[in-house]
């Protein structure tokens, strides 16, 4: 029987497991923001802020 998504990972970082969230609030996300299939531009900058 299906029990759902266990687990969360991008790039290598477990974001959330077992309904948990891994990070805190204020932790920068890995990866990159993508809008229309491409990395928006500014978008680690925005990440960072």
């Amino acid at each position: 029987q299906a029990s759902g998504i266990d687990a969360v990972i991008v790039n290598g970082t477990l974001l959330r497991q077992g309904g948990k969230d891994m990070l805190g609030a204020n932790d920068q996300l890995p990866g990159l923001l993508l809008r229309n299939g491409h990395a928006a531009v500014g978008s680690q900058r925005a990440a960072a802020e």
